[in-house]
């Protein structure tokens, strides 16, 4: 099963060596856990979900699912008329 935790450690701006920490485990676990050379346990998703900030579910995501989730989208203030930048995280 692919995954996209890459892809959110770049829009987070962290690294794996971050997360590895975050983690408690070392960063050549977190490494094979990526690559896919270990096959983690649900249970190990969920804490690297939790410690990204994200539901367990966008690991797996596409990245245009990511992708979109991290826009600004462009909004006119109702009052004013100008434009309001929103990021959804």
């Amino acid at each position: 099963m692919e995954h996209h935790i890459k892809t959110i450690l770049k829009q987070k701006g962290m690294t794996q060596k971050d997360l590895a920490e975050n983690l408690g485990m070392s960063l050549q676990q977190l490494n094979n856990t990526i690559s896919g050379r270990n096959t983690a346990s649900m249970a190990v998703y969920e804490r690297i979900a939790d410690k990204l900030g994200v539901e367990f579910w966008q690991l797996f995501a596409p990245d245009e699912v990511l992708e979109g989730m991290t826009k600004p989208v462009a909004q006119k203030c109702p009052y004013c008329g100008h434009d309001l930048n929103i990021k959804v995280e």
